[in-house]
């Protein structure tokens, strides 16, 4: 498809289908992350892991490979601690 996005981009029609999927794929995700956080955010030590996550994901940066590891090692320290 994506040799084709271009030409597509170029009618109208096509333009605005292309924006109209956009728009619900995003919707679809942040569903998704509302339901998948209500399941695993219900202890401190997952909120604290999740909260680092999204500062190191927005405000810095660090690679999404450094914070997966990062958040990896900081839930086993919460883990073997508590």
């Amino acid at each position: 498809m994506n040799p084709f996005i271009p030409k597509m981009r170029n009618s109208k029609l096509l333009r605005h289908f292309l924006d109209a999927v956009n728009v619900a794929a995003v919707a679809v995700m942040l569903a998704v992350l509302l339901i998948i956080a209500k399941e695993t955010l219900i202890e401190w030590q997952s909120i604290s892991i999740a909260i680092v996550a999204v500062f190191l994901t927005f405000k810095t940066k660090i690679s999404t490979i450094w914070t997966i590891v990062i958040g990896a090692n900081l839930g086993f320290l919460l883990l073997t601690i508590v």
